[in-house]
């Protein structure tokens, strides 16, 4: 077999394994350069507190913190704020958190504090996570902004299009199209390679609704490897990566994401692994509701 008939296999929606073929003569390539080496460690927060927060509603609810190593999760972030806490957001932003009551948000069945953000510095933006560190503060990486789209390889469009066509079969037994919408390359693994993700619709071109959204994931280290990260598969609800946070510094970056309908919110912080995104907490909110 030739290097350009080299043939890897991707994990199929149905927990099958099915081939995606790497067109490139010499080889799989990583889907973005090593990131460049930091001259000192990004923050010291596993030597003191952290507290990532979910902006759910213009709210800043907690949801993952570390106190000297130990993980909590939900309200019990709550005892490690100042009186006064001042947070990160996206960019050089920053924000004062003010107590705000409980949120429209339980996570494990408990109701979670809110916060409101007040005294605002910088420039106006869409607000989806916050941190507050009792140190140097760890690098909150979002997606770019505007959005941004990068040409597929016929390997990635290939596995997009195979996920589709499971999809369609499942659903509406008609063959769509897999309409890919925004990239952002990034590392979720802390290996020091960015994986490429995808934002991808399921459809016809020439129909306002489509059938299904997927995320798709491409391996920095595996790029023959495109495979579905995040599948919804209802009209009216969309699913988004709102930042990837090493909240601890131990090397294992954070990753929080939204799933939206018009009437919840549903914030899970996982960590990627061979296997895909594993959950380690979620946040189930109520929108437009304040308990």
């Amino acid at each position: 077999m030739t290097a350009r008939g080299l043939t890897a296999c991707v994990a199929s929606l149905l927990g099958l394994w099915a081939c995606n073929r790497l067109d490139d003569s010499t080889g799989p390539k990583p889907t973005a350069p090593p990131l460049p080496p930091l001259a000192e460690p990004a923050s010291l927060a596993v030597q003191g507190h952290s507290v990532l927060f979910a902006v759910v509603a213009q709210q800043a609810v907690p949801l993952v913190c570390h106190d000297h190593g130990q993980k909590r999760l939900g309200a019990d972030c709550a005892t490690l704020l100042p009186s006064s806490a001042s947070v990160r957001l996206a960019g050089s932003l920053s924000a004062t958190l003010q107590p705000a009551g409980m949120s429209a948000c339980t996570l494990g069945g408990r109701p979670v504090p809110a916060y409101s953000l007040s005294e605002l510095v910088g420039s106006p933006t869409e607000h989806r996570a916050a941190m507050w560190s009792d140190v140097l503060h760890p690098v909150m990486t979002m997606p770019p902004w505007p959005a941004e789209h990068q040409p597929e390889t016929p390997s990635q469009l290939r596995g997009m299009k195979q996920t589709c066509d499971e999809l369609a079969n499942a659903l509406t037994g008609r063959s769509i199209l897999p309409l890919p919408q925004t990239t952002w390359l990034v590392d979720l693994d802390g290996d020091g390679v960015r994986e490429r993700i995808d934002d991808v619709r399921c459809g016809e071109p020439k129909q306002p609704i489509f059938l299904a959204q997927v995320l798709f994931l491409t391996p920095g280290r595996r790029p023959e490897r495109t495979v579905p990260l995040r599948v919804v598969k209802q009209p009216t609800e969309t699913v988004r990566i709102d930042v990837v946070v090493d909240v601890d510094s131990n090397g294992v970056p954070e990753v929080m994401l939204s799933q939206m309908s018009p009437s919840s919110q549903r914030v899970e912080i996982a960590h990627l692994e061979r296997v895909g995104l594993m959950p380690i907490a979620e946040l189930a909110c109520v929108v437009g509701k304040r308990r």
